[in-house]
C-alpha cells in the first residue's frame, strides 16, 4: 500500500525503523573488566530500569491507543525470555560496584549475530560502555565464526543512531511501520 492508502484506512505511523548492520572481522582483545556475561536468572532492579530504557522510542510506548502497561509487560517478557535463553544466547552487563550500568542481547540466528536490546544509564553515557558492550558481542560472535552483527533501532533514536554509525556499522534498511486501528 502506498501512503494514501494506509492514511485511508487509519493506518497510523508509528515507527520507522532502521536495520545497521557490523561485519565483526576488526580485531579484539579480551572484554574490558566491567562486562560480564549476566548469569542470575532473577531480574535486577537496575537491569529492568535499563530494559524499559531501552525502548524508550518504541512504538509499544509511543503508541498511546495500546493497553496501559502494554510496553511494560513487553519489555519485562523480553528481558526475561533473553535470560532464560528463549530468545537470546548471551546477555552482557557492565557493571560498577555491582550495579549494572548498561546491558546488551544477543541472538545468532540464520549465520549473525543479532542485539535485540541495548542500553546505557544516563549516568554512564560517555565512558564508552555502549562501545565496550559492542565488543563483548563481536568477540563472542568471532569465537563462534560469525562475521556479521545487526542491530534495529527507530530512526527517531538519532542518539542510538549516530553511536552505531560512529563504531562502524552500516545502515541496511528503513522500514515503516504502522498500527492499524478500527
Amino acid at each position: 500500500m502506498n501512503e494514501k492508502e494506509l492514511l485511508k484506512h487509519n493506518a497510523l505511523l508509528v515507527d520507522r525503523k532502521i536495520v545497521y548492520q557490523l561485519k565483526t572481522n576488526k580485531k579484539m582483545v579480551k572484554n574490558d573488566d566491567c562486562i560480564f556475561d549476566y548469569s542470575k536468572k532473577q531480574i535486577s532492579k537496575d537491569l529492568l530500569n535499563l530494559t524499559y530504557k531501552s525502548g524508550q522510542y518504541s512504538r509499544f510506548l509511543l503508541d498511546k491507543k495500546l493497553p496501559e502497561n502494554a510496553f511494560e509487560n513487553l519489555y519485562k517478557a523480553w528481558i526475561e525470555k533473553s535470560l532464560s535463553k528463549e530468545i537470546a544466547d548471551k546477555v552482557f552487563v557492565a557493571q560498577i560496584n555491582h550495579i549494572v550500568i548498561g546491558f546488551a542481547t544477543l541472538k545468532i540466528k540464520d549465520g549473525k549475530g543479532q542485539i535485540g536490546l541495548i542500553a546505557v544509564s544516563e549516568q554512564a553515557q560517555g565512558q564508552k560502555i555502549g562501545s565496550k558492550l559492542i565488543d563483548a558481542c563481536i568477540l563472542y560472535l568471532q569465537e563462534k565464526s560469525i562475521n556479521k552483527l545487526i542491530v534495529h533501532t527507530q530512526l527517531a533514536n538519532t542518539q542510538a543512531c549516530g553511536f552505531y554509525e560512529n563504531y562502524g556499522f552500516k545502515k541496511e534498511l528503513i522500514t515503516n511501520i504502522y498500527h492499524f486501528w478500527i
